[in-house]
């Protein structure tokens, strides 16, 4: 399967919301959602293999990929609330009116955030490299800041040797930041150093799943308290990915798409109950 055209909607106006929709008409649909900085480019591959029997829609996020960056945008032009409602605009614009939604790292706070906004949107969430309520201290979102100005043109291919052990992948996270904008990083960095929708993952209704990387330590040690917090939640599972970092996919990605499959066949299991 070729690459899918990208489409756009204005969700709100003036900014362009980029997404690409493959897969036959019926089923549910699985929305998947990218990281910080990367874009669609990151799900190609589960894009062709689950397209086979489903719907499938990447959407990337305002300022990341064929999304427009917001002219002379502020802090408040990135909240997690404006994205999450472009996601909800692109899901709606495309004629779905409940979705299985797959989000890594700021895509599944994004998730979360639709759970919080339009929980009746979701039929289920899954989630890899995504803590569910972590605070960090400002000086992170600072010394990040520092790291994306004073590493100029070698940033892409600094990200890309620690962001994923897959040498064959590096390339493809190197693309990725090599367009991603430093204005809109720094601007998502200051929304997102406190997060916490532990309670919207416990009011929600649907299943909950976690696909949780080995080696993604700097999210696990944050996650792993969420995750004994979720542990009496109805349909809440976690699957255990050996030998992966933060770059859940990427990492390896035959084992991620066996993972992912197994989530939607027990999101299948439990829904039909």
């Amino acid at each position: 399967m070729d690459r899918p055209v990208i489409q756009y909607v204005a969700v709100e106006r003036f900014v362009p919301v980029g997404y690409a929709l493959s897969g036959p008409d019926s089923g549910v649909p699985l929305v998947i959602c990218h990281g910080l900085g990367a874009y669609h480019m990151q799900w190609d591959a589960e894009a062709r293999h689950f397209a086979d029997s489903r719907p499938v829609l990447t959407v990337d996020l305002r300022g990341h990929g064929a999304s427009a960056v917001v002219r002379n945008g502020r802090f408040e032009d990135y909240s997690l609330e404006r994205m999450a409602r472009d996601v909800i605009g692109v899901v709606q614009h495309c004629g779905f009116d409940r979705v299985d939604f797959l989000g890594n790292s700021l895509g599944g706070m994004i998730g979360l955030e639709i759970a919080r906004l339009r929980p009746g949107l979701l039929r289920s969430l899954i989630t890899c490299g995504t803590a569910y309520k972590f605070k960090l201290s400002p000086l992170v979102v600072w010394t990040r800041f520092a790291f994306y100005h004073l590493s100029g043109r070698r940033m892409p291919k600094i990200v890309a040797r620690y962001a994923t052990i897959n040498k064959a992948m590096r390339p493809v996270v190197e693309e990725m930041y090599a367009v991603a904008s430093r204005k809109v990083m720094h601007l998502i960095d200051r929304q997102i150093y406190i997060f916490d929708r532990l309670e919207v993952a416990r009011a929600f209704k649907g299943p909950i799943v976690v696909l949780r990387g080995e080696h993604d330590t700097a999210i696990n040690r944050y996650l792993d308290r969420s995750i004994d917090e979720l542990k009496g939640k109805p349909d809440f599972r976690v699957i255990d990915l050996p030998g992966v970092g933060h770059f859940t996919n990427l990492d390896r990605p035959e084992l991620f798409q066996r993972a992912l499959e197994e989530a939607l066949d027990h999101v299948a299991a439990v829904t039909k109950a």
